[in-house]
């Protein structure tokens, strides 16, 4: 697979191999005084969340439904790792993707060859459990490095992982994480631009 998606058909990096450094995840307490939230619907809470990060430069967030974050992390822990599309002037550029716990980090893959484990993320999103038990949603918070992607950028990305790990894109995009990380020989990455062009995702 080069950085470039644009109808040749390349290998894959190998799910099972790939690794990244990993940068240290603030806690939700870091982020906002918990106990002040106690009080607060779930819509509150996710307008608080939205509109604090909506002010900072280089972040995106959302508030997920518990039960949707329940069916994203069960994907996550049998499939760790896929492949995302970002359209390019010249085509797609490809970015590897790799859960660690309640974070994902995406890298380029031409970073990822060029540096393997080393390949610095370009973005990251950090999810926080602590409110589900009692108000039902899981709230996001993704950093990305605007010298490689930009807010638009960042945000198709964090949209396509929904589609894929929380199943709301439906059964063909979960069958084909799985086919990533169990069967990569039959996996063809043309497919996930095919999947980006199909769903009506803001990518421009």
């Amino acid at each position: 697979m080069s950085e470039t998606a644009s109808g040749r058909h390349e290998s894959s990096p190998d799910a099972k191999q790939t690794t990244f450094s990993h940068t240290k995840r603030k806690s939700i307490g870091d982020i906002m005084k918990v106990d002040l939230l106690a009080d607060k619907s779930a819509t509150e809470i996710g307008r608080i969340w939205t509109e604090y990060h909506a002010q900072k430069a280089g972040t995106i967030s959302a508030v997920i439904p518990a039960d949707t974050y329940e069916r994203l992390q069960a994907l996550a822990h049998e499939c760790p790792t896929f492949v995302y599309a970002v359209p390019r002037a010249d085509g797609y550029e490809l970015f590897l993707a790799q859960f660690d716990g309640a974070t994902c980090y995406f890298a380029p893959v031409v970073a990822y060859r060029a540096h393997g484990e080393s390949a610095p993320p370009c973005l990251t999103l950090h999810h926080y459990a602590e409110l589900a038990p009692d108000k039902h949603v899981v709230l996001m918070a993704g950093d990305y490095d605007d010298r490689v992607l930009g807010a638009i950028e960042a945000q198709c990305l964090a949209n396509q992982l929904q589609l894929y790990y929380a199943a709301q894109g439906g059964a063909e995009h979960v069958a084909l994480v799985r086919r990533f990380n169990h069967e990569p020989a039959s996996f063809d990455h043309m497919d996930v631009v095919k999947m980006l062009t199909s769903s009506g995702i803001d990518v421009r």
